[in-house]
């Protein structure tokens, strides 16, 4: 899928004016360059919303906006160059990310290969808020037990825990784009991965879980606690990773304020995992 532009020059820009008539419309992004007489504004939409762009050119015009021109941009892979340039890497004692999974290197003696490209979806493996959760994962196997992956992004933690015995595995994520490249990674295995996947939010969910990894930014996932404790089978136990050290002190108020006792953490770099125990 592709996108469509409108492209506007201004010789005087109130870009805060601007955005405020841009904010009712589905605009995907606004790019301003130096045109120089001026400045050249370009108007980002999903192609799927091209009847909003006379809409848009309107809002350009009434801003001050000359030689307004709509276009369209190819829906190119911006990440090919970096994953041509990628190798696999360990990570752990047990792990082996493999970056191509179509040309797959030799696996180290022991390891467990997840095979992860690098996509638009979080988790290829590199950031170590995802690493200090495998992590925790390879501790021990994880056999038969029911996990849940919330915000499951490119399916690796969901897939990390499936390797370790756990099932059934359940990942979501809202973005319906992240699933897509789940399902694509779960399929790219070289053992038969057992994912049930699911774009939405957690209401859509009634079950329990043994395990439950969360692996966000804190001001996404701080809504999400509540909910999170209240699908957590006792005893059952809550893995949090995308925390920063400033983040500590609220992420465990949350916790205990749903119900549950943080019983550790670890940190790798600057990032930080919170376990927390219900029963």
């Amino acid at each position: 899928m592709g996108y469509v532009t409108v492209t506007a020059v201004f010789q005087q820009l109130d870009d805060e004016t601007l955005a405020g008539l841009l904010d009712p419309l589905p605009v995907l992004g606004c790019q301003i360059e130096d045109a120089g007489t001026g400045v050249l504004v370009t108007v980002y939409l999903d192609e799927r919303h091209r009847a909003s762009l006379d809409a848009v050119g309107d809002v350009l015009a009434a801003a001050g906006g000359e030689g307004i021109e709509a276009g369209s941009l190819e829906d190119r892979d911006w990440l090919a160059g970096y994953r041509a340039g990628t190798r696999p890497f360990p990570v752990g004692r047990l792990w082996w990310l493999e970056p191509h999974p179509d040309t797959p290197a030799p696996v180290p003696p022991g390891r467990i290969r997840l095979a992860i490209e690098p996509r638009s979806a979080f988790g290829s493996g590199s950031h170590e808020s995802t690493q200090v959760l495998l992590l925790a994962l390879e501790e021990g196997r994880l056999d038969d037990l029911c996990v849940l992956d919330a915000g499951t992004g490119s399916g690796i933690l969901a897939l990390a825990a499936n390797a370790q015995g756990a099932k059934p595995v359940v990942g979501f994520d809202i973005d319906p784009d992240a699933l897509f490249v789940a399902a694509h990674t779960v399929k790219a295995q070289d053992w038969q991965a057992r994912i049930l996947l699911f774009a939405g939010t957690l209401d859509a969910l009634d079950a329990h879980f043994d395990l439950i990894l969360c692996n966000m930014l804190w001001s996404q996932m701080e809504p999400l606690i509540q909910g999170l404790a209240e699908h957590l089978s006792a005893p059952g136990t809550l893995l949090l990773s995308g925390l920063l050290e400033a983040d500590d002190v609220a992420a465990t108020h949350a916790c205990e304020g749903a119900g549950l006792t943080v019983t550790g953490r670890r940190r790798l770099g600057e990032w930080l995992a919170l376990e927390a125990q219900r029963g």
